[in-house]
């Protein structure tokens, strides 16, 4: 228990997420995900064509189906991906909203560091 008000505040702060719309485990558990190249292959395979069959997606890489299942399970339990049954298939998909969401919380960390390294000069003396 926080010994006074300025530590719960430092400690809400540490543990907000500067988009509103999604939690720090939540994006972390996002980063988690895309941090093998082949479920970031899988991710802008189903962005370019929006819906895809799991066996679809084994046939597009030199995996069994057993590695890419694992790779989609894992990028679903992110949430960035969702699969719905449709008969003996499972149809994968973006979704949209939280990659919307990741995306404003990417920009919202870029704009936090730009502000940054203007005000402080931290990184802007590397190019020269």
């Amino acid at each position: 228990m926080p010994l006074n008000n300025h530590e719960e505040t430092e400690t809400s702060k540490a543990e907000a997420c500067p988009c509103d719309a999604m939690s720090v485990e939540q994006v972390a558990g996002i980063f988690k995900a895309l941090g093998h190249p082949t479920r970031i292959k899988i991710i802008e395979h189903l962005i370019a064509i929006n819906t895809c069959v799991c066996g679809d997606i084994v046939n597009i890489f030199p995996f069994s189906q057993s590695t890419i299942s694992q790779h989609l399970k894992q990028l679903k339990d992110s949430g960035l991906v969702c699969g719905e049954m449709k008969g003996p298939k499972t149809y994968f998909c973006v979704d949209q909203q939280v990659l919307a969401d990741l995306k404003a919380y990417v920009n919202q960390l870029q704009g936090g560091i730009q502000s940054t390294t203007k005000t402080t000069g931290f990184c802007s003396d590397i190019d020269g």
